[in-house]
């Protein structure tokens, strides 16, 4: 899982939401630009173009995954119920088997005290 890990790195950020991504920093004062900044610059646009393309079909790809494990999750989840519903029919059956079972027992010992 190489390429995860250069991702997301080892550990999870804790949940943080970085507010902004800037490539550049803001430019705080009017200023002129050589050609070769310019070029440069050029070239980084050309570069985050390809970048925000490949992104987005990362995100989409991140939210698509994030909703499949949420359908599993809930899956899941509605499964554990199921059971735990069951759980609770199979208890009270037992609990009727054995209240059933008790009266049988007291009934057989009530007809060998009567015979005694």
């Amino acid at each position: 899982m190489g390429i995860f890990n250069l991702i997301f790195g080892s550990q999870n950020n804790g949940g943080e939401i970085p507010q902004s991504f800037r490539t550049i920093p803001i430019l705080e004062a009017t200023r002129i630009f050589s050609s070769e900044e310019t070029k440069a610059l050029k070239q980084l646009e050309k570069r985050r173009k390809i970048d925000k393309k490949n992104s987005l079909k990362a995100y989409e790809s991140l939210i698509s995954i994030d909703t499949n494990e949420t359908e599993i999750t809930k899956a899941h989840q509605k499964y554990l119920a199921s059971i735990a519903g069951n759980d609770l029919k199979q208890a009270l059956e037992a609990g009727k088997t054995t209240k059933k079972i008790t009266k049988v027992r007291n009934r057989i010992e009530g007809i060998r005290e009567r015979l005694r």
